[in-house]
């Protein structure tokens, strides 16, 4: 994380909007080849229990396979993108980018195998010496005027150096071999973690695309910072913990009640991890985002305030995906997304009509609205209610939303400069988490426990 927030200031003072913007735009088309590269096969060979070295070189190849039909689709379709927004360079970062979902297909049997060891440290480093490697090579190239290269170069780095390290680090060796048949069972659990895949394009996608046409390429750059700094809870602290959660919940997914109480027990942490930071983040934005970025960025911090909100509670609750799939419930999880991916499309042209900040605001309102329906299947797949989500939620929502309100009254009637502001935040969060481990910390004793049970 601290890497992260250490890279985007430096890159943003050389790389302005318009150009994150174009960059943005064009990862939006990889995207979706990224979300489809691994088929979910990589999952599904998890859920086995052993190692059957037909059907794991049966996946690589098929693997193999699909991401360059994917790299050659994003290719394909470059020129074709860069005429319909009458951005001819997004032709040629697309070429370039076409390379990054057939890495992550070459990877993914990798991966799995790592993680059917419990081999967490070395999948932490690859995270980390891809993140350092990337983040060297965008400032470099930034400084000396690439611009919007700077950070289509970041991003191949980013995924060829995880590649290499991930083979290395294996102890998998795919065999010249391939039967259709051995795969059996992980194609149907493959095709509806394609379907989920598509479906999830369209939910976090789509809002870049129609922000493309209704807004302009720096809005769109302001966007995608905004993004950038709420994802960094995602790729730090909950997609490993969702990670080490799901190896877990695979294989004691017969047990009764273990799934329900691993999300339970998963989500109440990253309750607690993520929500207060996030809060009191969006409660100094503005100040923060221009003393950080540059003065060029001041529109950010309106987009991150609204974005908050539902992107705090999607990442507390981000373990029920792979609740979903260890449970083998990948169908309903298939028809949570379907619903979710209808509800936003409905919501996405009345907000479009409104312009480029009512877009940002209705994500929030739109996961906000969907979530007691989203409970209903939970509730049908590892018996988690709605109920069971609002306790979890209660005090880190409530404890969050006070924290903010702090900052912004303090802020007001104190005069606080953009520094006072800055120094305030981090205060008010230690409260805020001192608060609720006050309240909470028999739970969270026994929620980081079982996290730390689960990665030994």
């Amino acid at each position: 994380m601290a890497l992260q927030l250490a890279t985007l200031p430096v890159v943003a003072r050389y790389v302005p909007p318009a150009e994150f913007g174009l960059v943005a735009l064009s990862m939006v088309f990889v995207g979706l080849a990224m979300a489809l590269s691994d088929a979910g096969l990589g999952k599904s060979l998890l859920r086995d229990g052993g190692r059957d070295d037909l059907v794991w070189s049966s996946a690589f190849w098929m693997l193999c396979g699909f991401g360059l039909v994917l790299g050659l689709c994003v290719l394909a379709a470059a020129p074709f993108v860069a005429l319909l927004y009458d951005a001819p360079r997004l032709a040629r970062f697309l070429s370039v980018l076409a390379l990054v979902p057939v890495l992550q297909s070459i990877s993914a049997v990798f991966v799995a195998e790592l993680e059917s060891r419990h081999a967490f440290l070395p999948l932490a480093l690859a995270l980390v010496l891809s993140s350092v490697l990337s983040a060297g090579v965008a400032i470099g190239l930034a400084m000396n005027g690439a611009g919007a290269w700077a950070l289509i170069a970041q991003q191949v780095t980013l995924f060829a150096v995880q590649a290499v390290w991930y083979v290395l680090g294996s102890t998998f060796r795919p065999r010249v071999t391939f039967s259709r048949h051995a795969l059996g069972a992980h194609l149907k659990f493959g095709s509806d973690t394609l379907g989920w895949a598509m479906l999830q394009f369209v939910i976090r996608e789509s809002l870049r695309l129609v922000i493309g046409f209704v807004g302009t390429m720096a809005q769109l750059g302001a966007f995608a910072m905004a993004m950038r700094f709420l994802r960094v809870p995602s790729t730090v602290i909950s997609d490993p913990v969702s990670r080490v959660v799901y190896v877990r919940m695979a294989a004691q997914h017969a047990t009764p009640g273990a799934v329900r109480d691993l999300f339970l027990q998963a989500s109440g942490l990253l309750a607690v991890i993520v929500i207060p930071p996030i809060a009191l983040l969006a409660a100094a934005s503005e100040p923060v985002f221009v003393l950080l970025l540059s003065e060029q960025w001041s529109d950010v911090g309106l987009l991150f305030t609204l974005l908050a909100p539902g992107f705090a509670l999607q990442i507390a609750l981000s373990p029920n995906g792979t609740a979903f799939m260890a449970q083998g419930r990948t169908d309903l999880r298939l028809r949570v997304t379907t619903e979710m991916a209808v509800l936003w499309l409905l919501m996405l042209p009345l907000a479009a009509s409104f312009g480029a900040v009512a877009l940002v605001a209705a994500r929030s309102v739109w996961f906000i609205v969907f979530l007691p329906r989203m409970a209903v299947f939970m509730r049908r797949a590892f018996d988690v209610g709605l109920a069971d989500i609002m306790a979890l939620l209660c005090w880190p929502v409530l404890l969050s939303m006070a924290g903010f309100a702090l900052q912004r009254g303090l802020s007001r009637s104190l005069g606080l400069g953009e520094w006072g502001q800055l120094g305030l935040a981090p205060v008010l969060l230690l409260l805020v988490w001192a608060a609720i481990l006050l309240i909470s910390r028999g739970r969270l004793r026994d929620s980081y426990a079982a996290l730390r049970a689960g990665m030994a």
